[in-house]
């Protein structure tokens, strides 16, 4: 039974401190970003002292393999990796299942097995990479990256991905470690948010908490909307299992762990968890918005919600996920010669999502520039009249009138020139 959670608490930034940090760069405000840079220093001194301690205080004993238990465990995983491989290449049923152990969930199975049974052979992996192994405990823990246009379209390739192994007999099948494995329950709370793991995801998460906590706070601040009290506080549950969705209730959320989620692989553990958390961030506070409204318009938006949701995301974070910069590779390659667009080409009032990747990305980066383009024109302190007028209008006629002053067509000849500049090459 796992014990009671131990919780570590903090200050990041206060409320306060945001508005100072915004003065302009006048004598007197140069001597209070000063005094806030020092308070900065101190804080951030004080609270690494804390967080090496409670990390010490969490994790104990560490192991780390010496060279030749290395060497070991990539000589034992390497042949079971080969025939996984074979498996996929030849659509052998019977090979897969012997090296799944019989004991794993079939939610488990089926999540290993996306693209199995797809009549398109191209989703299968075409390029397996193993990239370390090592013995924890009486497993191989395993770290590979894999090639596949994947037909769970949010997922970038190549993505990054955890695999434990078992041995049985001679060989060793794929496993879930069991419960004693991810450790004891943590909890760390900051001035807004709280967040459950286990010890497991101890370094992932220190690395991460204050771009969470950050970005909260900034989020707010963009949209206009105060901070919700600390007795309402959103509390993120990184847990050992698959979540699907947007799965939890209220105030709570659930998320998988990185080491049983598929994970771009140019982002660390940290940042993958960062990038999921503020993408959340910002839904939650966009809906907040919209709460004190009984009529809304939004519903006929949802490809520009989702793309103005991206944005925002990417600007808290201070980097693009892979999938984006995916995305925006495969616009300028397949639409750059197709301008100019046309805002009636974005799905408005009765979206119907695709579900190839390749559909979903240049619908989304579609939608995106006319976001990027609005903020050029318009200016980031501006952003939630923006959201705003998604809930007030239900055409691009009314939006663009009222937020711009000119003409649908108008906005798109300054929409198509930003496409032009942006994405056309010069041949």
């Amino acid at each position: 039974m796992l014990s009671q959670p131990v919780s570590y608490d903090w200050s990041i930034i206060e409320d306060a401190e945001w508005e100072l940090a915004g003065f302009e760069a006048t004598e007197a405000a140069g001597r209070n970003t000063a005094a806030l840079s020092e308070r900065w220093a101190l804080l951030q001194l004080a609270r690494g002292l804390v967080l090496i301690v409670a990390a010490l205080a969490l994790t104990g004993a560490t192991f780390a393999p010496e060279p030749a238990e290395r060497t070991w465990a990539y000589e034992m995983i390497l042949p079971t990796l080969q025939l996984e491989t074979k498996a996929w290449a030849t659509r052998d049923e019977d090979l897969l299942a012997s090296l799944v152990d019989g004991y794993v969930q079939p939610r488990f199975q089926d999540e290993w097995r996306v693209g199995w049974n797809a009549e398109n052979e191209e989703y299968a992996p075409r390029n397996t990479t193993l990239l370390n192994a090592e013995a924890v405990s009486d497993l191989i823990q395993v770290q590979v990256k894999v090639e596949q246009v994947n037909p769970q379209w949010w997922i970038s390739s190549p993505h990054r991905e955890t695999r434990f192994y078992r041995q049985v007999g001679a060989g060793w099948v794929r496993t879930v470690p069991t419960a004693e494995f991810w450790g004891e329950q943590r909890v760390l709370e900051t001035n807004h948010l709280r967040f459950e793991f286990y010890d497991h995801d101890l370094p992932a998460v220190l690395a991460m908490v204050d771009r969470v906590e950050t970005a909260y706070v900034q989020a707010h601040a963009w949209l206009g909307i105060p901070v919700p009290k600390e007795e309402e506080k959103i509390t993120f549950a990184i847990r050992p299992d698959l979540v699907r969705g947007w799965s939890g209730s209220g105030n709570r959320l659930h998320l998988t762990t990185p080491a049983l989620a598929r994970v771009p692989a140019e982002l660390s553990d940290a940042d993958y968890l960062a990038h999921q958390l503020i993408s959340r961030v910002t839904t939650r506070t966009f809906n907040r918005l919209f709460t004190d409204y009984e009529r809304t318009n939004t519903y006929q938006w949802r490809t520009m919600l989702w793309a103005l949701n991206g944005w925002v995301r990417s600007e808290l974070v201070g980097q693009r996920s892979p999938w984006h910069q995916q995305a925006e590779l495969l616009f300028e390659r397949e639409m750059a010669n197709k301008l100019p667009l046309r805002l009636s080409d974005i799905e408005n009032r009765y979206p119907s999502w695709r579900v190839d990747q390749q559909g979903m990305m240049l619908d989304y980066v579609r939608a995106e520039s006319v976001v990027v383009y609005t903020m050029n024109e318009l200016g980031r302190d501006r952003l939630r009249e923006l959201v705003m007028a998604f809930h007030q209008h239900g055409s691009w006629i009314g939006l663009v009138t009222d937020l711009f002053g000119v003409t649908v067509a108008e906005f798109e000849a300054g929409w198509n020139d930003y496409l032009t500049e942006r994405y056309q090459r010069a041949p």
